[in-house]
């Protein structure tokens, strides 16, 4: 299948050479695996954009909201809907959240499950 799909998207960039490759994933190190062996620099001459798609994104975005408002699921369910609507205060929130005392058990709990997960498929 991937050897399909990297003939196809290298057809597409033959005939349109400016059309810019980004890959569209859920995150998970299995699909980036996959993804990433076939889509490379060095095939395709240029750089290769990856993106994590928005429903995906929310769900490792959930702990780092419950670390800045608390441990309530109402709360975290609330910044994450704030910050889907807002134009861009999430991003000064998850600024300060990097830079407070909250951000290292925040990112703790958001790669707690990919960290599982690697160890697990090895």
């Amino acid at each position: 299948m991937r050897e399909r799909l990297v003939a196809d998207v290298a057809t597409l960039v033959s005939k349109q050479p400016h059309l810019k490759i980004q890959l569209l994933c859920d995150g998970a190190p299995e699909m980036w695996n996959l993804l990433e062996k076939g889509f490379t620099s060095d095939r395709f001459d240029q750089d290769i954009h990856r993106l994590v798609d928005v429903h995906h994104l929310s769900e490792k975005l959930a702990p780092a909201a419950r670390a800045l408002d608390g441990t309530t699921e109402a709360a975290a369910k609330l910044k994450l809907q704030r910050w889907k609507n807002d134009t861009g205060q999430h991003i000064v929130q998850l600024r300060a959240l990097a830079l407070s005392d909250r951000w290292g058990p925040a990112i703790h709990r958001v790669l707690r499950p990919l960290r599982m997960a690697v160890r697990a498929a090895s």
